[in-house]
């Protein structure tokens, strides 16, 4: 049977607080310190992965305005590009325009002087054929109907070889 005596109980309570008491000096003192050690751990983690996130963020935020601003700066470029390609297609067309007016001059200007030449070299020939006709009239004495006659051969040669200059 089971007896229930005072100083056993007295003895195993004593036995208890002295077992609570080393374990609580020598065990549940370290475990604490380790459990403490952890959580300062885990928080200090926690802290750092917040850090990392905001250091991420923060990248990704400058990594998008630089590339938003390199999107900005090509179309800059090419923008100048398109209109500096402009501008000397513009100076070329200028130049090839003032280049072919200088040499519609210049051939204008040689078809002045030949054209010049020419009516020199015809009257000079006209000249020439005057001079024979007024030597043919002064070494012949002639009639007024036979000066006439020679008056008009010699307007018809001269007339002949205009018009063969002329085709």
């Amino acid at each position: 049977m089971l007896r229930i005596d005072f100083w056993n109980i007295l003895w195993t309570v004593v036995n208890l607080l002295v077992l609570y008491l080393l374990m609580k000096k020598f065990l549940f003192g370290r475990v604490i310190q380790v459990m403490e050690q952890r959580k300062a751990l885990i928080d200090s983690q926690f802290a750092s992965a917040g850090e990392a996130e905001k250091k991420a963020l923060d990248m990704k935020a400058q990594y998008e305005k630089s590339l938003s601003e390199a999107k900005e700066t090509s179309v800059k470029i090419l923008d100048q590009a398109k209109a500096d390609g402009q501008a000397e297609y513009q100076r070329i067309v200028d130049e090839a325009g003032a280049q072919a007016g200088q040499m519609i001059a210049k051939a204008q200007a040689a078809i002045d002087e030949e054209k010049k030449k020419a009516l020199k070299e015809m009257e000079s020939e006209i000249a020439s054929l005057a001079v024979d006709a007024a030597e043919k009239i002064l070494k012949e004495k002639n009639s007024p109907a036979e000066d006439q006659m020679i008056y008009d051969a010699f307007l018809s040669e001269a007339g002949g070889s205009n018009e063969a200059r002329g085709n």
